[in-house]
């Protein structure tokens, strides 16, 4: 019977421990609510569609977010025009002074919101959702070294602007 609870509580662990990555399909881009603009162009965040979005979810009190931040302003540099798409949800509801200070020692350049209403758990910051160009989350957890693998990835699907054009009008 020791032997049966065991197996069980294994079972279990490996259950929860895969969780995220289960539940990660079942949801999409429509079901996550960015807060107010704080920084940035939030007509940025109206052009999503077909596009690699990443929410990093942040705060002002979380010393690994602010460090990782100049890495996320480097990813969108370089991939912007690729098809990425970095929102920072600021979730611990700060001040708008607290939250500018920060950006503008990071340098900033991807838009910042006040927080953002979602169907995940997040249990702990730095935390980031990552969707494919179908709009669906195909990652969420902690932003460590997986993440960028799993952003070039999905930007290898973004489909070129030109390859949307029309070519044969009558």
């Amino acid at each position: 019977m020791k032997q049966k609870a065991k197996q069980l509580i294994y079972l279990l662990i490996a259950f929860v421990a895969l969780a995220p990555g289960l539940q990660a399909a079942d949801y999409s881009i429509n079901d996550f609510r960015l807060g107010e603009v704080v920084h940035g162009d939030s007509e940025r965040m109206n052009d999503l569609e077909g596009k690699v979005i990443v929410i990093d979810f942040w705060g002002v009190q979380c010393g690994p977010c602010i460090k990782k931040m100049p890495h996320l302003v480097e990813l969108d540099r370089k991939y912007a025009d690729k098809g990425l798409r970095i929102v920072g949800a600021e979730m611990q509801r700060s001040r708008t002074n607290r939250i500018m200070s920060i950006v503008k020692k990071k340098n900033v350049t991807f838009p910042i919101t006040r927080g953002c209403a979602n169907p995940i758990r997040v249990n702990r910051l730095p935390h980031m959702a990552i969707f494919g160009v179908d709009g669906k989350l195909v990652y969420h957890g902690y932003p460590d070294s997986n993440v960028d693998t799993i952003i070039l990835k999905e930007l290898e699907k973004v489909v070129p602007a030109t390859e949307h054009v029309i070519t044969d009008i009558r």
